[in-house]
């Protein structure tokens, strides 16, 4: 009976997705031009990974949010997820940095949880 009420708690607990942490707080972080940055998103259990999410930067000319991938334009060859032994793990590291990566970013999952950071990118050390 206990084994189980175990297994059937297992299966809540998986069933429940990601819970990211620091959920709709503000993070501010500040890097250097040239340098890299890694934008944390993480998920409270290192081991539950969420089915759907989605790093965007807010684009101050037009005032909407731009997917950020390896592949777009600004960001091409220059960012790449951190998650290689925790499935959990979402951060988004940003290498080679210029002004233009400053800004707001989200980490957004399936459920719109979401981490909200401002980033600032300050001239050279």
């Amino acid at each position: 009976m206990l084994l189980t009420f175990h297994l059937l708690f297992i299966g809540l607990h998986v069933s429940e997705g990601c819970t990211l942490e620091n959920t709709e707080k503000l993070l501010k972080l500040t890097a250097f031009k040239g340098r890299s940055v890694l934008l944390p998103c993480y998920c409270t259990d290192p081991d539950t990974k969420p089915e759907e999410f989605s790093w965007t930067k807010q684009n101050s000319e037009t005032n909407t949010l731009d997917k950020i991938s390896n592949e777009s334009g600004q960001y091409r060859d220059r960012v790449q997820l951190v998650n290689g032994h925790s499935p959990g793990n979402l951060s988004l590291l940003i290498s080679h940095l210029t002004e233009e990566d400053g800004g707001s970013y989200w980490c957004e999952t399936e459920n719109n949880r979401y981490v909200y950071i401002k980033l600032t990118v300050e001239g050279k050390l």
